[in-house]
């Protein structure tokens, strides 16, 4: 309820904006621009980011989810559409869905199945979005019409990179059917497509992939379409990092120069996915030795307070010479098989202590 009335704040800070259009309604709210509704709301946004915008209060009523046809993607579903920049100076966004949320997973209050007020709605920012340093960025507005009234805007703050690591969980994954999969856990998978999980744990050494949000740009290809699907052979840099222990939390990626690459040890790929509009692959090799001390994953212990080990590597992803803040990061937990290792009285044993950093 808290988060409801701080937006509805932003919103009627934006009213003197929307009432010098005419026939604008502003009755509806944005309240998220979140992957996941137990999150904060998020202000920041990257080039070509495919982002979801929680809005309550439109007068459409969906009997079922409504998903874009074709490409290049619509710029209007069900009579919404969104722009993006002054609102005197906007441009559509190409829209990959409209879904009903459950009021449920978005407000305090509980409710069976969707509410047809609640709805999530998946754009594309713009590939062409302007960024340059963080303290000379400027915010911009996402501008929410419904049969072309203006009904809504929140702010929202243009940067290089935000980078956010996907599962099929996201708010956004259901407009793309390779992004399916247990919607609890990071989308990991393995060369036979099969998702990294406690029961299925990966291989030292083993060869994984992933899909994330948020990359921005490579500076070694031209600028791809907004709303077209991605170009092939689309790489970038990417810095990657990873951690051994017990249920380790994401990090910052190691800082470096802006005349150096990003720290990629392990890296096999980053760039654009091919047949997708502005979602991203990663693959990346997980490192051949796992060092001795890592627990093996683990449930948690029933009637204990013991948590378990959900994941005993964590990979992260990001930048840090983009931005004065070191924030620009997502991470990966993922299970690795531990494998036996020898004793100082030579037997074979099994790890049982944890390594590097504990879960906060």
């Amino acid at each position: 309820m808290r988060r409801l009335v701080v937006l509805s704040l932003i919103t009627a800070a934006l009213t003197p904006f929307v009432a010098g259009q005419q026939q604008a309604q502003p009755n509806a709210i944005v309240f998220s621009t979140s992957y996941h509704p137990v999150w904060p709301l998020d202000v920041n946004i990257a080039p070509g980011q495919v982002l979801p915008l929680a809005v309550h209060g439109l007068r459409l009523h969906l009997e079922h989810d409504v998903k874009a046809e074709g490409y290049p993607l619509a710029t209007e579903l069900a009579g919404v559409s969104i722009r993006y920049g002054q609102v005197n100076d906007s441009r559509p966004l190409p829209i990959l869905g409209i879904r009903r949320a459950y009021s449920s997973s978005w407000s305090t209050s509980a409710s069976e199945g969707p509410d047809s007020s609640f709805v999530v709605i998946t754009v594309q920012i713009p590939f062409e979005t302007f960024v340059g340093p963080y303290d000379q960025a400027r915010y911009q507005f996402l501008l929410v019409y419904e049969d072309g009234v203006l009904t809504s805007a929140i702010s929202v703050l243009p940067g290089p990179t935000e980078p956010h690591v996907a599962s099929a969980g996201d708010a956004v994954s259901w407009v793309f059917p390779a992004i399916q999969g247990r919607s609890d856990l990071p989308l990991v998978k393995r060369a036979d497509g099969s998702q990294v999980t406690m029961d299925n744990p990966a291989e030292p050494g083993e060869v994984l992939s992933l899909y994330a949000y948020g990359l921005g740009l490579s500076g070694r290809h031209p600028r791809p379409i907004t709303g077209e699907l991605s170009p092939p052979g689309y790489d970038m840099d990417l810095g990657i990092s990873f951690e051994f222990g017990r249920n380790p939390r994401p990090t910052p990626i190691p800082r470096y120069q802006s005349n150096e690459q990003p720290p990629m040890d392990g890296l096999v790929f980053a760039g654009l996915a091919e047949g997708m509009a502005g979602v991203y692959l990663v693959k990346f090799k997980i490192p051949a030795v796992v060092p001795e001390g890592t627990p093996r994953c683990a449930p948690a212990t029933p009637g204990t307070i013991d948590p378990g080990v959900v994941n005993n590597l964590m990979l992260n992803i990001g930048y840090t010479v983009l931005s004065p803040r070191p924030d620009r990061y997502d991470g990966a937990g993922l299970c690795v098989a531990v494998p036996a290792f020898r004793t100082s009285s030579g037997r074979t044993g099994r790890t049982v202590a944890s390594h590097g950093r504990a879960a906060r």
